[in-house]
């Protein structure tokens, strides 16, 4: 089965959101997807796990940008 870079990158930061994956679990996706030379998928899910720090990280600083 074949996803997109969005479509990653979409699960990922709404399953990290919502806590359905937890951020130890990232390293196994992304393992998975490489094992199976899914590269675009890779590049989705390490930017949704970016993108998702942060936003923890401007949260815990009390930014509002």
């Amino acid at each position: 089965m074949y996803f997109s870079k969005k479509e990653c990158y979409d699960d990922t930061y709404l399953s990290l959101c919502l806590g359905l994956l937890g951020e130890e679990e990232v390293g196994h996706l992304l393992n998975y997807y490489r094992d199976i030379e899914h590269y675009e998928c890779c590049s989705g899910i390490a930017q949704a796990y970016k993108d998702y720090r942060k936003k923890d990280y401007e949260f815990d600083r009390g930014d509002s940008s």
